[in-house]
């Protein structure tokens, strides 16, 4: 525990430019999350000398010393084993949303606020170049939001090597982006090459084609599912590919024996199609979790219902948009939450220092340590912000 008083840290870490969160872990060794513009740390308060990378060493008192130490994956993993419930946990029954934003500091109050709706939030991160980035912002979220509920990390990537990538940095939801593994140019064939393919499929698809060809399902007086022969046909062709891949992945991933959730990711997708991959999905033994969308329908909630063991999920920049069974994935909430505050306190302002307005994720990088300073000034008024948007 502490020799001095919470108080005392506080001005301590102020005089240095170091915001505090007010959130404290362990016991002989006690931990604490610090932020400057830009800066995220990890404070350690102990009588040893840690061997940490790049630590900062702030003072000593009472026998105690005080360092801080970047943010950074050496680090992580060392407050790991440390503190062993700020490690991200895969989704499992409760209601679940995904975060995507561009930077570390929105995260502990958007995790805060939804905890606080009953839902375990997910760093999400997407694209190779965000691979290292994805799993540090979900640490943060948890260890500088107080982690008063279960977490998680989720990526989103078009590769099988990068969600193997993404299960060894530790991210516990690994979704494969299914785009390039769809023969999309089967839907614009000709009658004549769609025939010359019926005659080649092969003995897998031959058994598809038996079990769905011509049958149709009713679910309800308005989702009804109509497996006629030349659409299923285009179907099958198209998508069959997909279901050689997303099985081999799935295998490949499970050999890594660590806790993960896999999930599949898509465009617009109909509704035969849903039921068509996630039948054959099960029918191979792929456990999957998520299927993405790129929009709310209610005709995938109803069949995720009956065919059960997963969730619809799909994107949207409209906090008031989380439902509890969807996995919901809000694009860049905190950005545009702030950059609306911004706007409204002092536009003129904000498009000498940004350009033209309304700004985009994309300037973040380029205009990165303005953004980073405003923000650590106006936190305050961000989260009052944040706490009406989600109210």
């Amino acid at each position: 525990m502490f020799p001095f008083s919470k108080n005392f840290l506080c001005k301590i870490l102020k005089d240095q430019g170091l915001y505090l969160f007010p959130y404290f872990f362990g016991e002989k060794e006690v931990f604490f999350p610090l932020w400057s513009p830009g800066k995220w740390f990890i404070g350690l308060c102990t009588d040893g000398e840690p061997r940490w990378e790049g630590g900062k060493f702030l003072g000593a008192f009472s026998g105690k010393h005080l360092f801080a130490f970047p943010l950074t994956l050496e680090n992580l993993e060392h407050l790991r084993e440390a503190i062993p419930e700020l490690t991200p946990q895969a989704p499992g029954e409760e209601n679940a949303s995904g975060i995507l934003d561009v930077s570390p500091s929105f995260f502990p109050e958007l995790f805060k606020v939804l905890w606080e709706k009953n839902f375990m939030p997910f760093a999400f991160a997407h694209g190779a170049e965000t691979l290292e980035g994805g799993i540090l912002f979900a640490f943060w979220g948890a260890f500088a939001g107080g982690k008063s509920g279960p977490f998680g990390a989720a990526f989103l990537g078009g590769e099988k090597d990068l969600l193997v990538k993404a299960l060894r940095l530790g991210y516990t939801l690994v979704i494969l982006e299914a785009k390039n593994c769809i023969s999309s140019e089967v839907f614009l064939w000709d009658t004549k090459k769609l025939a010359d393919a019926f005659f080649s499929l092969t003995s897998r698809q031959k058994e598809l084609w038996k079990r769905y060809a011509e049958r149709t399902i009713r679910f309800s007086k308005d989702c009804i599912l109509s497996f006629s022969e030349e659409p299923f046909l285009r179907m099958l062709l198209a998508y069959s590919p997909l279901l050689d891949v997303l099985e081999e992945c799935f295998v490949v991933l499970s050999g890594y024996r660590v806790p993960f959730a896999f999930g599949v990711s898509f465009g617009d997708l109909s509704k035969e199609a849903h039921f068509f991959l996630a039948e054959e999905l099960h029918r191979r033994g792929v456990d999957f979790k998520i299927l993405l969308f790129e929009s709310q329908a209610e005709e995938h909630l109803l069949l995720s219902r009956t065919i059960q063991g997963y969730r619809p999920g799909f994107w949207t920049e409209n906090p008031a948009s989380l439902k509890e069974e969807y996995f919901v994935i809000l694009k860049y909430p905190g950005f545009s939450i702030f950059c609306n505050l911004l706007a409204t306190k002092d536009p003129k302002s904000l498009r000498e220092k940004f350009g033209p307005l309304p700004l985009v994720p994309s300037s973040y990088k380029e205009h990165r340590e303005t953004f980073e300073a405003l923000l650590f000034h106006s936190f305050e008024d961000f989260v009052q912000e944040l706490q009406a948007r989600f109210s």
